[in-house]
């Protein structure tokens, strides 16, 4: 039976290219108990279709987002706290070296923002490390107000600011907020 099978399997495909091979369909159809007929025909090839060419993605970049050369849209407004799950290294230095004094910040003598990175100038955003800056959040009058940016947060947030509060402070995530430097 081996034999058979391959002696048809050497009939069949001899002479006959790769191309022969995938336009073939090929069907096996018994004709009595003990031989057996194998029918080959040709498949016509379906036509290929090309795919949509993707749509142009508008980048969602700091600069579609800046109102006027000082002021910029954000997309979120957060607050964060000298923990060292919140903070990369030592949680009292911001990252431009300033050293944090919490006596100060918990009696809100101090006040200290973390921008995203790409609103640092040295990203090609607006702002630098002491800039003093006017955060607007709407509806909210115990975050609005002056602050100084002595801290970035970490390269995956965009568009984004962090308040640094002491502990008593509770706040949230605000939208529609504005960002001026003075």
């Amino acid at each position: 039976m081996r034999k058979l099978l391959l002696i048809l399997f050497l009939l069949f495909f001899q002479g006959s290219s790769t191309d022969d091979f995938h336009n073939r369909k090929t069907e096996i159809q018994p004709v009595t108990k003990s031989t057996t007929v194998i029918k080959s025909r040709e498949v016509k090839e379906k036509p290929r279709i090309k795919p949509e060419p993707k749509k142009a993605v508008i980048e969602d970049n700091l600069a579609n987002h800046i109102i006027n050369e000082n002021t910029v849209k954000l997309m979120y407004a957060t607050i964060y706290r000298i923990d060292p799950n919140q903070c990369w290294g030592n949680p009292l230095i911001t990252a431009d070296g300033t050293k944090i004094d919490t006596v100060a910040l918990n009696r809100d003598q101090i006040k200290y923002i973390a921008v995203s990175q790409d609103m640092l100038k040295r990203n090609g955003g607006p702002f630098s490390y002491g800039d003093s800056v006017y955060l607007n959040i709407p509806n909210n009058t115990s975050f609005t107000g002056v602050y100084i940016v002595h801290d970035c947060m970490n390269k995956r947030y965009k568009r984004s600011v962090d308040i640094l509060t002491g502990v008593r402070k509770r706040g949230s995530l605000w939208k529609n907020t504005t960002l001026t430097k003075l």
